[in-house]
């Protein structure tokens, strides 16, 4: 067979012959050439023989053409040939080594034989001197004609502690260097040293290693685990042992195929602890991925593992609802101890020491949140940077986004409140857009490609969505990351957005008329958010998706209807199809219900969406009127501050805010539904770099847009307006002091308008120089526009940075 015919060529001595060793290893180093013109010729003639079989056989079992589940990249993983020390130097070796070999299986061994089998396996344990251990392992294949592997393989019982000091030696990194200074020392150590830094012993260890699994598979394991733990556990080696231990790896891929299933466990088993060093995490991590380039069918059993690992590290950050940020350990570390220390402390002495220790725990817990932010930040960005070299183009994209949908649906979206993890999905898409509109052709429309899975994703959480069978807890998480991804996605498009708002209301619709007269209103505000806590979620999604891309659908939309009625020459509205209809009525519908879906949303949605409302009149004046009044009474915000100026939003400025209010960076005041936003902005730098091309923030409010655009033809800017100068809490209604006047209407309810305009819808009653009362007429023309301008205001502060 090509694998046995692979194994003769590969043990480089089961012959002792002088000839036969140059053939395999080379002419012996130090060694004088002293044979005749006819032994050269011998000699050059076998090994010319010998180099085309094995190029044949090598052929045969080609791993880039005959196996797709093993392909290589550009770099070279052929392991070299082991060079062999002086044949003067190896031969005394090689019989000592015979001799006591078989002192292990004769009856009646000598007694310096089996010295000698205890020598060799103390020589193993404390590798002193690695040109001696050099020469050992290379007799163990090539002493007695190949017959010392072959006891030392097949008698694993017999030869058990052997084997074991093999598979523990240390190959790679040479001992400390000595603390004196006798040049006897250093001189050895320097010869020491050289022999590791020249990879002889490196060489001659991994020869042997591949020799014993050819000949016993038993040993496949073992060996594939000391090889995997010389390469994953050890930081700042020479790179050209890491590629020695790389080519150790492909070539017994590519030879024991049983080797390609049995790795995973190895990797998956020996992933270190997410407290261990930041530095030996990412090795980890960097070292697995590159086994990718010549085992490619672990990629995804492997982003699931790292996915895991990062997802552990997430879940133990807590985010509170004040926006501070903890550790779940240390957190539930403090509660134990306040609460024994209610119960122990009795005098003043034992409160001193415990204010002294305050600060030693808040230090502390402070660092180890930077250093789990810091791990976090590294190895996403380590698999971002991963799924971004596995998409070379918009095809391979795809099979990376399907490789990672089922850990997506098993794990990150059963997590409640991941905050970072769930970004590999957001990458994904972003990458096939941007490939996709690479490979735009301009030349052939017939045959145009378009990115999918922006779409197929949020077609997949809608499913969630709509799945019965799921948990109410999965369904509402499902709503919060269609919402989010639908916002902050910069490449999905206006059709898709008006997709999934209008499967989101229809859904609404459904719920409302699936229930009885009794089934709508609970015992109290609590139990009734309990009981129909997935219709708020689902009706709080289409609200925060109208938020942010509200312009867009509606502009989508009204093309729509403008388009029908030019073809049907009629009322286009009737006729657009229900997966994109986003009427008034079905607004209204939802809005106005009994069960109040406004009343339960975070007050940053609701008040933002009566603001989308009122100016695309989504809903009806009288019954808008009365929402903002609800709203106004519910908002829990603090009075009217001033705001200092505008602020470019970054990376620090969003930390810095983020600590200082909103509910989790969702907005002010409460929070009915213990709602989250999965794609909020991400403040890990590293991995933010990976996003920020395909991301969408926060742009302001759409009468923000209408009133920049209305300020450049304006002639004087100072009597504008001015929206980015307004501070207000989460109702949003306060405006700037300088600028504007109180009325009140029958209700008692206060407005604000410019006083500008105030002048002139009053300049019509001056007569004379003298000013006269306005009719009722009049009156109300001012208290519309007054109601005008309450409902353009900007969105919260808390809402605009978004942030965790």
């Amino acid at each position: 067979s090509i694998r046995g015919y692979q194994f003769i060529l590969m043990t480089p001595a089961l012959s002792s012959d002088d000839n036969t060793k140059k053939v395999l290893f080379g002419t012996p180093e130090d060694e004088p050439e002293t044979t005749s013109a006819l032994s050269s010729s011998l000699v050059e003639g076998e090994a010319k023989r010998g180099a085309n079989a094995l190029t044949a056989a090598h052929q045969q079992s080609s791993p880039n053409e005959k196996n797709p589940l093993l392909q290589s990249s550009d770099v070279d993983y052929t392991l070299p040939q082991c060079s062999l020390p002086p044949l003067s130097q190896l031969q005394p070796v090689e019989t000592f080594v015979l001799n006591a070999i078989k002192s292990r299986h004769d009856e009646s061994p000598e007694a310096t034989h089996v010295q000698g089998y205890k020598a060799i396996i103390d020589s193993l344990r404390r590798p002193t001197d690695p040109n001696m251990i050099r020469s050992v392992l290379i007799s163990f294949r090539t002493a007695g004609s190949g017959s010392v592997l072959t006891m030392i393989a097949t008698n694993p019982t017999i030869h058990a502690q052997l084997v074991h000091v093999v598979l523990r030696l240390n190959s790679t990194n040479p001992p400390k260097p000595p603390n004196s200074d006798d040049e006897k020392a250093v001189k050895q150590f320097e010869e020491i040293n050289k022999t590791y830094k020249e990879m002889h012993l490196l060489d001659a260890h991994l020869h042997f290693m591949l020799a014993l699994v050819s000949a016993k598979s038993t040993h496949l394991i073992p060996v594939m685990t000391t090889v995997w733990k010389m390469l994953s556990m050890q930081v700042g080696l020479q790179p050209e042992m890491y590629q020695r231990l790389h080519a150790m790896l492909h070539t017994m891929f590519r030879l024991f195929p049983k080797a390609r299933s049995d790795f995973f466990s190895i990797v998956a088993t020996r992933f270190p602890h997410i407290k261990l060093d930041q530095s030996i995490l990412c090795h980890y991590c960097k070292v697995s991925f590159k086994v990718l380039d010549y085992l490619p069918s672990m990629r995804k059993q492997l982003i699931d593992t790292v996915v895991d690992k990062c997802l552990e590290i997430d879940v133990n950050i807590k985010i509170r609802d004040n926006g501070e940020v903890s550790i779940e350990e240390q957190q539930k570390r403090d509660d134990a101890a306040a609460a024994g220390d209610m119960t122990t402390e009795t005098d003043s002495k034992n409160e001193s020491s415990e204010s002294s220790s305050k600060p030693l725990l808040l230090s502390k817990e402070e660092s180890i949140i930077d250093d789990f932010s810091e791990k976090l930040d590294s190895l996403l960005a380590l698999l971002l940077e991963e799924i971004q070299k596995a998409c070379k183009d918009y095809i391979s994209a795809r099979e990376i986004y399907y490789e990672l949908i089922p850990v997506f649906e098993s794990t990150i979206l059963t997590t409640h409140k991941a905050k970072f993890v769930q970004f590999c999905m957001f990458y994904a898409c972003g990458l096939e857009s941007g490939l996709v509109d690479n490979d735009y052709n301009y030349d052939d429309m017939e045959h145009v490609e378009h990115a999918i899975l922006h779409r197929d994703f949020a077609a997949k959480l809608l499913e969630v969505v709509m799945d019965p069978y799921r948990a109410t807890l999965t369904r509402q998480s499902g709503a919060c990351y269609l919402a989010s991804f639908i916002s902050r996605a910069s490449f999905v498009g206006p059709d898709t957005i008006c997709e999934a708002i209008s499967a989101l209301l229809r859904w609404g619709e459904a719920y409302i008329q699936s229930l009885g007269q009794h089934g709508i209103h609970a015992a109290d505000s609590r139990e009734q958010s309990e009981h129909h806590s997935l219709f708020y979620t689902v009706c709080q999604a289409a609200f925060y998706i109208m938020c942010f891309r509200g312009k867009e659908a509606m502009e989508y939309y009204k093309e729509v209807v403008a388009s029908l009625s030019a073809e049907t020459g009629g009322n286009g509205a009737s006729d657009v199809p229900s997966h994109i209809d986003l009427s008034p009525e079905r607004w209204t519908r939802i809005c106005c219900h009994e069960l109040q879906p406004l009343r339960y949303c975070l007050e940053s949605v609701r008040s933002e969406f009566l603001h989308i409302a009122h100016f695309f009149d989504l809903i009806g004046e009288e019954k808008l009127e009365k929402l903002f009044r609800d709203s106004k009474q519910m908002s829990t915000a603090g009075g009217p501050k001033r705001r200092e100026g505008s602020r470019i939003s970054t990376l620090a400025t969003l930390s810095a805010r983020r600590r200082k209010g909103g509910v989790g960076g969702l907005g002010r005041g409460s929070n009915p539904l213990k709602s989250f936003f999965p794609f909020d902005p991400l403040l890990l730098r590293r991995a933010y770099d990976f996003i920020e091309p395909y991301y969408r923030d926060w742009n302001g409010s759409i009468e923000d847009d209408e009133e920049d655009e209305s300020v450049t033809s304006e002639e004087d800017e100072d009597d504008i307006f001015d929206m980015e100068a307004i501070d207000h809490g989460a109702d949003g209604s306060q405006l700037q002091e300088d600028h504007s006047v109180q009325l009140r209407n029958e209700h008692g309810r206060s407005y604000s308008i410019d006083q500008s305009e105030a002048g002139e819808s009053t300049a019509s009653v001056q007569a004379g120089g003298g000013m006269t009362t306005p009719n009722v007429q009049e009156k109300k023309d001012m208290q519309r526009k007054a109601w005008t301008e309450v409902t353009k205001r900007p969105r919260s502060l808390s809402m605009e940075n978004g942030s965790w």
